[in-house]
């Protein structure tokens, strides 16, 4: 193009559609050629949110947090600000660094807007994300799950406003609504073949299963995530996929793949660091290590990402490591820290974990008997077990032998339906050492006999799609999806699709 103007419009065009595409060299390579010449506040928003995402998908988070929040300064137009601080909020959170969110609540503050203003919740929603990432008091402002479901409507066409607007839902306790946002994202962008955007869509979908304790969905979504944000160069979701995923072999106990999948977390900054060192912590606390635990978690305990997600939900982990290393004084601190998040996040799940919490620094059968109540209300099934688990010991301890065994065996049957190993053999011994004769094991489902790429294959094979379609699903060949089938079908023992989607729905 001849014309200046028209030659910015295309360049950017282009930019936005490589980085739709996932293609992030070249998306800022055309991005950086077109910023200086743009003018117009649309096309500088554009520009600015490719350069930065291209940033962010490196794991340069701090250089994306700058560029946003010049760019937010800027403009005088208080809703354009809005807008671009949305994109500045999101870096901020994933980075975990508490002055950058303390930066952005400043700048946030020059802000205001009208109550019947289209941006004004989502004015509040950054206020909200800003006073979540700085542990600030949260009381003057708006009722989080209003302006949720307000800032939602305003944002229904920004998938990745969407996608921060789920991760607000997170932090806030607001699972399903989180796992409702992140899903209706992770459909349309994978029907627009969106491939720059469906690894961060995917990852917050397992963020929000795993919350929910859909385990098995999350393994898969996480697999996913990883696989495409991979193909994709996509390193920071790549990052946070992984560690997603090493927090739920952690559970399961397999060492190996969990070391694996949280080194590859680990290796690159500001990505899934911090839910790395939490699925450590819980791998080693579970397998009857809790000083090795602590030495994993501290680091969240004490760092500047200690208001972040991960940080705050490992509580229940330090404080049941510090009870076991007689280290009361830590556990009372972390107890206090936690009942702050239950009050800020008041949802049955979080006040589950807080009365066991409470029960392991004070135990009585009305703090284990609350959150065995409120648990009943949730589908987070291994937490549960954990506080049947812990309440059968203490139970055992106090000679009441009888009534640990129920606690136990209850434990015992979930772990076993999750295939969490080494918190089975923890309820398993503490059953045999209650008196009760041998146990008979559950068998871990059958479906814990593929490999991660087979069950996602599997999973949507079950749904009803053909090959093909899981082949364009998952970007690959219809050859490779139908090799992964062939060595599934003999593993599950079907030879039909038919019989294949009858295993799968019965499987646990």
């Amino acid at each position: 193009a001849e014309d200046p103007g028209e030659r910015v419009l295309l360049l950017t065009s282009a930019a936005d559609a490589a980085i739709e595409a996932g293609q992030l060299s070249r998306a800022q390579t055309l991005a950086e050629r077109a910023l200086p010449c743009a003018h117009l506040p649309s096309t500088r928003l554009t520009l600015v949110r490719v350069l930065a995402t291209a940033a962010v998908s490196r794991g340069r988070l701090h250089e994306a947090h700058a560029l946003q929040l010049a760019e937010a300064a800027g403009r005088s137009d208080p809703r354009e600000a809005v807008t671009v601080m949305m994109d500045a909020l999101h870096t901020t959170w994933f980075a975990g660094d508490s002055r950058l969110a303390a930066t952005a609540a400043a700048q946030l503050d020059l802000l205001a807007l009208p109550g019947d203003d289209p941006a004004w919740p989502v004015l509040q929603l950054q206020r909200w994300l800003t006073a979540l990432s700085l542990d600030a008091d949260t009381e003057r402002l708006p009722d989080l799950a209003t302006v949720l479901a307000r800032a939602a409507e305003s944002l229904a066409d920004e998938p990745r406003d969407l996608l921060t607007t789920s991760g607000i839902a997170l932090m806030g306790g607001l699972d399903r609504q989180a796992l409702e946002l992140a899903t209706r994202v992770a459909a349309d962008v994978r029907a627009q073949g969106r491939a720059g955007v469906l690894p961060s869509a995917l990852y917050y979908v397992t963020l929000s299963q795993t919350s929910l304790g859909h385990y098995r969905d999350a393994m898969t979504s996480a697999t996913e995530a990883l696989d495409i944000a991979e193909a994709t160069g996509q390193h920071h979701w790549a990052s946070h996929a992984a560690g997603t995923r090493a927090y739920l072999l952690a559970m399961r106990g397999d060492e190996d793949d969990c070391r694996r999948m949280a080194d590859y977390a680990l290796a690159y900054e500001g990505g899934g660091v911090h839910r790395a060192r939490w699925a450590l912590g819980l791998l080693e606390l579970g397998h009857g290590r809790p000083q090795e635990a602590l030495d994993q978690l501290m680091p969240l305990y004490h760092g500047i990402a200690r208001h972040q997600m991960p940080a705050e939900r490992c509580l229940p982990d330090v404080i049941e490591a510090a009870v076991r290393l007689g280290r009361p004084d830590l556990a009372a601190e972390a107890l206090a820290r936690f009942e702050h998040v239950a009050r800020r996040a008041p949802e049955p799940a979080i006040a589950a974990l807080l009365h066991r919490c409470r029960a392991l620094l004070d135990p009585d059968d009305h703090a284990f008997g609350r959150a065995a109540t409120l648990h009943e209300q949730d589908s987070r099934g291994f937490e549960h077990a954990r506080t049947r688990l812990l309440h059968g010991e203490w139970l055992r301890r106090t000679r009441r032998k009888a009534e640990a065994r129920e606690q136990l065996s209850a434990a015992l049957e979930t772990f076993d339906h999750i295939d969490a190993g080494p918190w089975a053999r923890r309820a398993h011994s503490e059953l045999i050492a209650s008196g009760a004769a041998a146990a008979t094991r559950r068998k871990p489902g059958v479906l814990a006999l593929l490999t991660p790429q087979e069950l996602q294959i599997v999973t949507l094979a079950a749904d009803g799609l053909s090959n093909r379609d899981i082949a364009a699903q998952l970007f690959l060949s219809p050859r490779t999806v139908g090799h992964h089938l062939y060595r599934a079908y003999p593993k599950l023992g079907v030879g039909s699709r038919r019989e294949l989607a009858a295993v799968v729905r019965a499987a646990p």
